[in-house]
């Protein structure tokens, strides 16, 4: 009910989009992750049951903006550089992803500590990149902090040229 309300006024005053956040040890987040949701009833246990709330969440929302409302949803693999990752193997990640795709996201926004930096073992693709080729949905790639150097510039522009992300979002951290 408190997604509802808090998206409510968003929507009155003609945004174009919400982003709900469920990384970073948020709420949503909590329940998403396998080491933090412990739970064994309808809301823990495989991927999907863990997106119960998350996409309860979205329902709320969505029943009090608009069929045509963006809603857009931020997700992180990891919480800090030793944290184990939201999804462990791309089919759990896929279970995430279908869970709130059948709940009304409309795309993700992807939250990593690189966002160049695969998201699997044995595979280059990054988390962005998996959530664009799991879930079909539009992508948005997050960087956080300055850009290093000219060849992180055309990593990004390679990404979003080859299709594999639809959007980078640039967070600067302030100095």
């Amino acid at each position: 009910d408190a997604c509802a309300r808090a998206a409510a006024p968003s929507y009155a005053i003609g945004t174009d989009a919400l982003v709900r956040h469920a990384g970073h040890g948020r709420l949503i987040h909590q329940f998403l992750r396998a080491d933090s949701n412990t739970r064994t009833d309808e809301y823990g246990g495989d991927p999907a049951r863990r997106a119960r709330f998350a996409g309860e969440c979205i329902l709320a929302i969505r029943k009090n903006t608009a069929r045509h409302f963006p809603i857009i949803i931020a997700l992180s693999q990891w919480d800090a550089e030793d944290s184990p990752p939201l999804a462990a193997t791309p089919h759990e990640l896929e279970e995430l992803l279908q869970a709130l795709s059948t709940a009304g996201v409309d795309a993700f926004l992807c939250h990593t500590p690189a966002f160049t930096r695969p998201a699997f073992p044995g595979n280059p693709l990054t988390f962005a990149a998996w959530v664009r080729l799991l879930s079909h949905k539009p992508t948005i790639a997050e960087l956080t902090g300055p850009l290093s150097s000219s060849s992180e510039f055309a990593d990004i522009l390679r990404l979003i040229h080859s299709g594999k992300i639809d959007l980078i979002a640039h967070r600067p951290v302030p100095t």
